[in-house]
């Protein structure tokens, strides 16, 4: 049979191809897919990794024809709620699943199997938790205890069955490795943007991983998602809140309680403001454009703008060169950074006011949404990753992210 022309062979492209994969495909994974949906109303976060995994791998093995018939809703349940998998994974194929389900018989050489894996297991445990630590100083002995009582911790589960953000889940899952992706690969590719670095830095945990398709697909799904997330939506940082001031509605909103909490009740932490009332979102910005607006309707004397992320603890945003503000107080409007206050001409005060950023050029506006028109900006220079900063000693304030910048402001 002769080759093609390039004409032919876009001819016989869609029936011959496109056609009969797509209609395999919906033969084989329509089912799946309307399982892994109702699983993922069932699950959070953490285990939904586990379960995409899972479905993903199913699809595959059926079209392989390694899993010869699609499973019964029955079964497939069992393989998503496997006690070993559930909550932490590993992943399994199906065909292990089954295995372990359809397995041998009880026998007395399993038995002793059994017994001798649990001994094993028992012997590293105690080695690892009793003897382990002391024998580090002489192995590595230009640390010594030092390395003991810092960068142990490998997974922080709380978060990760309860996170408040997607990348909160990702680097609670792996807290060593986290933290290495971001010093040595993240920070890295900065430079050539915070899109292109989030993608390498996932190509990078995909390639250490090794180069499994199902591996690939979960990890670039995040990477995605962890971009949506970081560039769009901010909520509030309640390790940065001040004792006196209470987060609700999903963490995106702040009230200022005039007697607030006792601090010895507040969890410690280096992050929180002691003497200010003044909260963080746990959103950095270190490029880009920025829009978000603040309900303040509710409060008459606060401080709405951006911060260092480094800045200290113990002063209040707008009174040093390491935050730009705009406040509210004694019914007018000013703009605020190194303690110095500029006027701002804004009629009254409108239940709603946004904030639009430019971090290249170093511009922070005040808009009026209701004609969405810049009312005062300031203009300065960012030398460090900043994020959205809130001050509050009446009433409360919300905030919304996530927004499109006006087209009138563009």
């Amino acid at each position: 049979m002769g080759a093609l022309s390039r004409q032919q062979f876009f001819q016989e492209l869609p029936l011959g191809c496109l056609l009969p994969t797509a209609q395999q495909g919906l033969l084989q994974v329509w089912q799946l897919l309307i399982m892994c949906l109702a699983c993922r109303l069932l699950w959070r976060i953490g285990s939904q990794i586990v379960v995409a995994m899972k479905a993903i791998s199913l699809a595959f093995d059926l079209d392989k024809g390694t899993v010869e018939n699609v499973p019964s809703p029955v079964e497939f349940m069992g393989y998503i709620y496997f006690v070993g998998t559930v909550i932490f994974g590993p992943w399994i194929s199906f065909s292990s699943y089954r295995e372990a389900v359809e397995g041998k018989a009880l026998s007395v050489t399993w038995l002793v199997k059994v017994i001798s894996s649990w001994i094993k297991s028992q012997l590293c445990l105690v080695i690892s938790n009793c003897v382990a630590p002391y024998l580090f100083p002489y192995f590595i002995p230009v640390f010594g205890d030092k390395l003991l009582k810092k960068d142990l911790t490998m997974v922080n589960p709380l978060n990760v069955e309860l996170p408040r953000s997607m990348s909160e889940a990702v680097i609670s899952w792996n807290l060593p490795m986290s933290q290495w992706l971001n010093i040595y690969v993240f920070k890295k590719a900065l430079k050539f943007g915070t899109f292109q670095a989030i993608l390498i830095t996932y190509t990078t945990s995909t390639l250490l991983h090794g180069l499994s398709f199902h591996i690939v697909a979960v990890l670039f799904t995040l990477a995605f998602m962890t971009y949506i997330e970081y560039e769009l939506l901010f909520k509030l940082d309640e390790r940065t809140a001040h004792s006196s001031l209470d987060l609700f509605k999903k963490d995106t909103g702040v009230i200022y309680r005039m007697l607030g909490l006792d601090p010895s009740h507040v969890q410690d932490s280096p992050l929180r403001f002691r003497d200010w009332a003044v909260v963080f979102a746990d959103s950095h910005v270190d490029s880009g454009y920025h829009y978000w607006e603040v309900t303040v309707k509710k409060s008459q004397e606060f401080r709405i703008g951006v911060a260092e992320v480094s800045m200290s603890r113990d002063e209040c945003i707008g009174t040093n060169s390491s935050s730009w503000v705009f406040s509210y107080m004694h019914s007018k409007w000013y703009a605020m950074t190194t303690n110095k206050q500029v006027p701002v001409s804004l009629v009254g005060k409108p239940d709603r006011v946004g904030l639009l950023l430019d971090f290249e050029a170093g511009k922070l506006s005040l808009v009026d949404p209701q004609i969405s028109k810049v009312v005062h900006s300031i203009k300065t220079h960012f030398p460090s990753p900043i994020c959205p900063a809130f001050a509050l000693w009446d009433g409360e304030m919300l905030s919304h992210s996530g927004l499109e910048v006006p087209s009138e402001l563009k």
